[in-house]
């Protein structure tokens, strides 16, 4: 919908102002009606169900691996060969204890890396990208679009049947 397009196609400012009045309107009726729909209340929560388990995934899966193998690497000198070497000595050359134990201290520590990402992913990530329409704006979205078609093809309607309508006096 072009606003400037509608301006001049009839009445200018005014029906640009009826325009958006009506828009809104819909759009509010449209939010509180779809709002109510049961497929899109199920839509909203797999889509915030889908949203946790992508981050909790990330957070368990993804980032301590990730930063994991980093400092491990930088540990090293960012020698692979190194890491092996340091491993070795760190894990499988101790006794069957001190392995339970820095295993058990591996899982501990990502555990809390886990945690803090989860947070860090919830309460900073979330506000830095850029938004998603939740299954309910774009149901409104979608029905305001074919709103904007049917009231686009009702004022081009009227305008034509006013332009054409011949008026007293006048001759063609």
């Amino acid at each position: 919908m072009r606003p400037a397009w509608l301006a001049r196609a009839r009445g200018g400012v005014q029906a640009l102002t009826d325009y958006q009045a009506a828009y809104a309107a819909e759009a509010q009726r449209a939010r509180a009606a779809l709002a109510r729909a049961p497929q899109v209340r199920s839509a909203e929560l797999v889509a915030a169900a889908a949203h946790v388990i992508r981050v909790c995934a990330n957070a368990l899966f993804v980032y301590p691996v990730a930063f994991g193998t980093l400092a491990g690497l930088a540990v090293s000198g960012w020698s692979l060969d190194a890491a092996m070497q340091g491993l070795h000595q760190v894990y499988f050359a101790q006794p069957a204890e001190q392995q339970q134990a820095l295993l058990e201290g591996i899982v501990r520590a990502w555990a809390i890396l886990a945690v803090m990402f989860v947070a860090f992913d919830m309460a900073v990530l979330d506000a830095l990208a850029p938004p998603r329409l939740s299954p309910l704006d774009r149901a409104v979205d979608l029905h305001m679009r074919q709103w904007e078609g049917r009231y686009i093809a009702a004022l081009l309607q009227s305008t034509f049947r006013e332009e054409t309508h011949e008026r007293p006096g006048e001759d063609r």
